[in-house]
């Protein structure tokens, strides 16, 4: 055990180097995306050396605005027969990148996502300011929550500093360095959708690696289909999500609490204080909180009884899969 730990800590101490923007190949997962999808096109791709679109089965009206964008834009595309899931949507587009071998950084996004003109540069602007990058595994994404009646403020960032450690980020924005899927394995299929992007965090640190986000890398974002509201002097925003999304949150932060409990309880506690704040507003002033009360009830009982031997199994053989695969490629490829 002691060995195994002292090989990551071997890769992740790797020399300080600047990486060039053409070193990151950018990965959208796409599902129905609206006539917005091509301005976050056009918005990422100059600043990235390559940009894969994968698409989980589109209706046929998406599946030719996803063409069109592509075509216009000259970017490559996976086409799915059916929806597997942001977790291997995500895992297809990592394989074509990383089958290429030029690529030190790949970044994912979610078709919604807006980044502004100088979203790659403050990313590797945190990365070059943070003592410990040789440690960083992940780098993530500041956000403004894109809502129909009112526009959040970016995460603030104490003292002034351009990028602070934390312990999991959204997929959307990310940043992570190409070998870390050889060490780590790939996102968890099983997940589907909705805290694939927590468990990976969680699985990276728990394999000696650092995440960190970065403070002016500000990205626009939507969660679900926000509304505000106030109840009495408190103002508060929901998701609006349906039932099968509520569905999915619960069961998979079932999985990840089971798995990573024992490992950061402190984290898990935070993660359920805030599902419970976020129930409850969804009771107040959402339609269709029966259903959603009851999917989310199914979702806990699914997610307690997943069998947690299966899952480690899963990763386990995933990861071993991904380390004989990394013997053939260069251990510094990540930077």
């Amino acid at each position: 055990m002691g060995r195994k730990t002292a090989r990551i800590e071997s890769q992740v101490e790797l020399p300080h180097e600047t990486c060039s923007h053409d070193d990151v190949c950018a990965v959208i997962v796409t599902y129905n995306p609206d006539s917005s999808f091509e301005q976050n096109v056009r918005a990422l791709l100059p600043q990235v050396g390559r940009l894969i679109i994968v698409d989980n089965q589109s209706s046929s009206a998406a599946h030719s605005i996803i063409a069109q964008v592509a075509s216009a834009c000259g970017v490559e595309i996976i086409w799915n027969d059916r929806n597997l899931g942001i977790a291997a949507g995500l895992n297809a587009g990592i394989e074509r990148a990383l089958a290429c071998g030029q690529y030190s950084w790949i970044a994912t996004f979610d078709q919604d996502s807006l980044v502004p003109p100088d979203f790659v540069a403050a990313i590797f602007e945190a990365y070059s300011a943070c003592l410990f990058r040789g440690k960083v595994a992940m780098i993530g994404a500041n956000y403004k929550l894109a809502m129909r009646e009112s526009a959040s403020h970016p995460i603030s960032v104490r003292n002034g500093s351009i990028f602070r450690e934390v312990k999991t980020l959204m997929t959307s924005g990310s940043f992570l360095k190409s070998f870390v899927f050889a060490d780590c394995g790939r996102f968890d299929q099983s997940i589907f959708m909705d805290y694939v992007d927590h468990e990976f965090c969680l699985r990276l640190r728990q394999h000696g690696f650092r995440v960190i986000q970065a403070s002016r890398a500000v990205l626009a974002h939507r969660l679900g289909s926000p509304t505000s509201h106030r109840i009495l002097w408190k103002r508060f925003v929901v998701t609006n999500y349906s039932p099968s999304r509520h569905y999915f949150n619960a069961r998979n932060r079932l999985i990840v609490y089971r798995r990573y409990f024992t490992w950061d309880t402190l984290w898990v506690v935070h993660d359920v204080f805030k599902w419970l704040r976020d129930t409850a507003k969804m009771v107040l002033v959402e339609q269709d909180r029966t259903e959603k009360l009851i999917s989310l009830i199914r979702g806990c009982w699914d997610g307690i009884r997943e069998p947690l031997v299966a899952q480690l199994d899963s990763a386990t053989a995933q990861r071993d899969g991904a380390a004989g695969e990394r013997r053939g490629h260069d251990p510094e490829l990540g930077g």
